[in-house]
């Protein structure tokens, strides 16, 4: 078996959890990969099955669903259907059988627009709760009851999260609350080309280390679903790893230069250290985003809710969303 290595950087994946640990066998962790070279798609399900893989990983019991591909970010229409096809089948799994009356929450903050993707699916996820009475039977039967809030962040409310959610939840009573919210990663080109579904739940603000009240079942009452992108990376992180890529192309030509080099010879723990010491206050708590935010926050956002509308609104196509939404 395999043994845990702390890490001290930050991210919100599970699956970059999984891979800072040494080894490939942990007690209480399962892990399925299903690789589609053919659509560039990469799909990995780590499962947390006790309380002993729990502290390996450092995740809560449950289920964590990575769909990657390099052109998630990108306008390749394509690559994107295949992505939603691909979200849908997942998040039905997880959703489970039967109709569900299900509330979207969009967590997050709309003016930061790394930090936007919540407001940004809640802007396209077809709700319905105020008119599913005036359907026929037909298309009744073909749509659920659903509900979006934003409900921005305490700077701009006052409020906590989870106590403005509750009081919906106490309100329209949900089946299901999906949440989406943008994450913190590890590896740069990860950002905004991966999607992680689990259901768990999820604590805002926990990757830029900024925790709130966790958003799950246990404190709602409710099953929740979490959908998060990684939209930002911390400077430190970087910074190190900006560091080794130039180490390693130097190591090709002139290895015996730096075959004794002291920065190489450190893990990646002190690696950060190193760094962190030589750097400012103000940058040790710097998060980076890449420049296209604006363009990959839009293309994420429909995707997400796609996945989202075309999973709850199971007799639904793309293409009635679409119609709908007009």
């Amino acid at each position: 078996m395999g043994r845990k290595k702390i890490n001290n950087y930050r991210t919100d994946l599970a699956l970059e959890n999984h891979e800072s640990l040494e080894g490939d066998k942990f007690d209480g962790i399962k892990i399925t990969i299903e690789d589609d070279n053919k659509n560039k798609i990469k799909t990995t399900l780590i499962e947390v099955e006790n309380k002993k893989g729990e502290v390996i990983l450092g995740k809560e019991k449950g289920k964590y669903i990575t769909i990657e591909s390099k052109y998630m970010s990108s306008s390749n229409k394509d690559i994107h259907d295949k992505i939603i096809k691909v979200g849908k089948k997942k998040l039905e799994d997880m959703i489970g059988k039967g109709k569900k009356k299900v509330l979207v929450v969009g967590l997050g903050n709309e003016n930061v627009t790394p930090d936007s993707l919540g407001s940004k699916v809640i802007s396209k996820i077809l709700v319905t709760r105020h008119i599913i009475d005036t359907f026929d039977e037909e298309l009744q039967n073909k749509i659920s009851n659903v509900s979006g809030i934003a409900p921005g962040v305490m700077g701009q409310t006052g409020l906590d999260t989870v106590d403005v959610i509750k009081g919906i939840v106490e309100k329209l009573k949900p089946d299901l609350i999906i949440a989406i919210d943008a994450l913190a990663g590890r590896e740069v080109n990860r950002i905004n080309n991966v999607i992680q579904i689990t259901d768990t739940g999820i604590t805002p603000g926990s990757g830029i280390g900024n925790k709130t009240k966790s958003i799950n079942e246990e404190t709602l009452g409710v099953k929740v679903i979490a959908i998060g992108v990684p939209t930002v990376i911390d400077a430190p992180t970087l910074v190190r790893d900006s560091i080794n890529m130039i180490m390693n192309n130097i190591r090709k030509g002139r290895e015996l230069l730096i075959n004794n080099n002291e920065f190489e010879s450190k893990d990646e723990d002190e690696q950060l250290e190193i760094i962190k010491e030589g750097m400012s206050e103000r940058l040790k708590g710097l998060f980076v985003t890449p420049r296209e935010i604006d363009q990959n926050i839009e293309r994420i956002g429909n995707i997400v809710a796609n996945i989202i509308n075309i999973s709850v609104h199971k007799g639904l196509s793309i293409e009635d969303i679409n119609y709908f939404m007009e």
